[in-house]
This record gives C-alpha cells, sequence and structure tokens, in this order.
C-alpha cells in the first residue's frame, strides 16, 4: 500500500475518533458510535482490498452492500450534526457538510472501484 493511501487512512482513522467522541454525548450515543466506527472499518477495507486483491476477493460482492450502508450513515450522520449546530448559519452548515463529506468520499470511491473490478471477475 502506498504512503499516501496510509496517510488518507490515518487521517480517516483521526477523524473517526473524533466522531466517536464527539457522539458520546448524543441522545442515541451507540448508534453513531457504532455507525462511524463501522464506516472506518468499511473505508480502511475499501482501500486495502484495493491494493491487496487477496482481500478485494474475500470482500467479494459484499463491497455494494457495505458502500450502500457505509455512504448513507454519512449523509444521515453528517445531517444530524449539521442540525444540531445551531450557532452556524445555512452557508456555514453546508460548507461544513461538504467539506467531511469529501473526506470521506475517496475511500468510498476506492470501494466502488474494488466492486467494479470484483464484478468483472
Amino acid at each position: 500500500m502506498p504512503w499516501w493511501a496510509i496517510g488518507y487512512l490515518i487521517v480517516v482513522l483521526l477523524l473517526t475518533i473524533g466522531a466517536v467522541y464527539d457522539d458520546l454525548g448524543k441522545e442515541n450515543a451507540s448508534l453513531f458510535v457504532i455507525g462511524n466506527l463501522a464506516s472506518y472499518l468499511f473505508v480502511f477495507g475499501f482501500v486495502w482490498s484495493f491494493f491487496v486483491p487477496e482481500v478485494a476477493s474475500f470482500l467479494g460482492m459484499l463491497v455494494f452492500p457495505m458502500l450502500v450502508v457505509g455512504i448513507a450513515f454519512e449523509f444521515y450522520s453528517t445531517h444530524v450534526d449539521i442540525e444540531e449546530a445551531e450557532d452556524l448559519s445555512r452557508n456555514q452548515k453546508l460548507a461544513v457538510m461538504l467539506v467531511v463529506n469529501l473526506i470521506v468520499v475517496p475511500g468510498y470511491v476506492f470501494g466502488i472501484l474494488v466492486g467494479i473490478r470484483n464484478a468483472n471477475v
């Protein structure tokens, strides 16, 4: 795995740790903590399987349900976080949502590429 992919996974891991810490004070904390951890594991698995074909073949077609669940959780979680941020304007909320989701998008792009590669094998 190249250095930049490892760096990306470290950044996503740090963001996940921050998100889990932030989610501990929420009403449905367990849902968000489990969701953030699962989302990180999905992104980690997608990036890792892109560079390690044995992992990709292990995941097989399970990649597609993982993509759907992971992306849906990312948008739901971001939406809830934005709604709770009452001190931000509408434009600031949209900017935060865009930046946060753009950080995780590369991981899901790797997942799409792995799924396509697995479907063609």
